[in-house]
């Protein structure tokens, strides 16, 4: 047989080779925010931010959080935010409020270590206290 031949049949061999080692690229983590549906201005957002990487500890630089932001403060509501996913079928379930009815800033929480790539519902809803039915609720989907 023809070197040539064998050489670009052994290239080609390689070349099938590498693409069957590629990996598939996981799904990069999102951050979302679900806005109150309560008209303009909005009384608050519920932000979910996918892997916080500018966190000062490197060991939560890979953990996702979830905060409640207060945007009136002349409204007489809190800001209630929810994120919601799936473990083995089950549904899991955090909740951080923003009570100080300042106006201004969130009410930020570390969530439970989310595994990547997987869908986190959002919720964000005013109330009139923490034990009031939720009102003008809002939504939205991130990654974790």
């Amino acid at each position: 047989m023809n070197r040539r031949v064998v050489s670009g049949v052994l290239t080609g061999v390689a070349a099938l080779g590498l693409v069957g080692l590629q990996t598939v690229p996981a799904a990069a983590a999102t951050t979302v925010s679900a806005r109150t549906t309560d008209g303009a201005p909005i009384g608050g957002t519920g932000i979910f931010w996918g892997n916080t990487t500018l966190a000062n500890n490197p060991a939560m630089r890979t953990r996702e959080s979830l905060g409640a932001c207060d945007k009136q403060g002349n409204d007489r509501k809190i800001v209630y935010a929810e994120a919601q996913w799936k473990v083995r079928g089950q549904w899991q379930y955090f909740s951080v409020h923003d009570t100080d009815g300042s106006g201004n800033g969130c009410h930020e929480a570390w969530l439970p270590n989310i595994a990547e790539g997987t869908k986190v519902y959002i919720k964000a809803c005013l109330k009139t206290t923490v034990n009031h039915r939720q009102e003008y609720c809002g939504k939205a989907t991130g990654i974790a």
